[in-house]
């Protein structure tokens, strides 16, 4: 979802939102995935299903450093073992 419509949805209804994403159709649930590096394979393997939090961002976002750093504080705060996957050449920005 756009960044303009959350913030006019925010505003619309004057409650905080959660987003998440993507959600997918059971149409794309036959596709198949780029296979997942086997370090990291074995990392979720060491865990109960279900329990590790998931966070992926599109090529759209752009995050300062600063902003990339809160948001893994934020992850390591909960307490949870969390996985985050970004393409570091369209979703950081270190200046």
């Amino acid at each position: 979802m756009e960044g303009h419509l959350c913030d006019y949805l925010r505003a619309q209804y004057e409650k905080p939102m959660l987003l998440t994403g993507p959600i997918l159709g059971l149409e794309d649930s036959n596709k198949s995935s780029p296979p997942l590096e086997d370090k990291w394979a074995k990392w979720l393997e060491g865990f109960e299903a279900g329990s590790v939090v998931f966070c992926a961002f599109g090529s759209q976002l752009i995050l300062e450093k600063d902003q990339f750093q809160e948001l893994l504080l934020g992850f390591e705060l909960t307490g949870l073992p969390s996985f985050f996957g970004s393409k570091a050449t369209y979703g950081l920005c270190y200046n």
